[in-house]
């Protein structure tokens, strides 16, 4: 079928992260199936009326699904902020 797909997406706060991480790392690769993941930025001012700041963030792409480098990309793109 045509159409547009969507993958399935974790959402948590920056601060969620540094304050429960092992929970949200086994929590992310128990909802996420895939060998690779993305880590994104979803900072409350990229997307605003008054601007974009789209890329103003750091992002990991083709993250391997490993506790460790899970950790470190998210790390990597907690530190952007």
């Amino acid at each position: 079928a045509d159409g547009v797909f969507a993958p399935p997406l974790v959402h948590f706060w920056a601060e969620e992260w540094r304050h429960g991480r092992d929970a949200l790392r086994r929590d992310v690769l128990h909802r996420l199936r895939g060998d690779r993941l993305a880590v994104r930025s979803s900072a409350c001012d990229e997307d605003q009326a008054s601007g974009s700041r789209a890329g103003h963030y750091r992002s990991r792409l083709d993250v391997p699904r490993d506790a460790h480098r899970l950790a470190a990309a998210i790390d990597h793109v907690v530190a952007s902020y």
